[in-house]
């Protein structure tokens, strides 16, 4: 990872309790920055559509002008992410503060949060506004990092609602 480790969950899962669809504890469960739910459901028309995106994929992969590895090959990709590890420390400019602590603060008051998973909920914003500064080449973490990691915070809480 970009900074100190955000971690990320990807798992697809149905309306159970997230403890238990990923057989992990609460503690445990909390150590995650993001966890992304990704429900899905079979329906009829899954094989239609396989075939239409796996066609799309194949006129594309024939006709495309630019391959992303051609812009990014991987190496070069790795050496960017050594690069930015090694020699950005991003610190909080009073405005990404402002943002982070106003974002808790909010996240406290409400009655459906839990008070250890919004411990950990901080600390995990400032590691992914931290990683989005190093990503984007810089030793300040504005208020964009700032609002770039609460949206990643947010679109991890309510993917089930949106993908539901």
């Amino acid at each position: 990872m970009l900074c100190c480790p955000a971690h990320f969950v990807f798992y697809v899962l149905n309306t159970l309790a997230l403890s238990v669809n990923t057989t992990l504890s609460g503690p445990l469960l909390s150590r995650f920055d993001i966890v992304l739910v990704l429900l899905d459901t079979k329906t009829q028309t899954d094989a239609v559509v396989s075939s239409h995106i796996l066609a799309e994929a194949e006129t594309k992969s024939h006709n495309s002008e630019e391959d992303l590895g051609t812009i990014w090959p991987l190496p070069m990709l790795r050496r960017y992410i050594q690069f930015v590890k090694r020699y950005f420390r991003p610190v909080l400019t009073k405005e990404a503060e402002k943002v982070i602590s106003s974002y808790y603060q909010l996240q406290r008051r409400s009655a459906t949060q839990n008070a250890a998973r919004t411990t950990v909920h901080a600390e995990s914003l400032i590691r992914l506004a931290q990683a989005h500064a190093r990503l984007m080449f810089r030793n300040d973490v504005t208020r964009l990092d700032a609002i770039t990691a609460i949206l990643c915070i947010e679109s991890s809480m309510t993917t089930s609602a949106i993908v539901g």
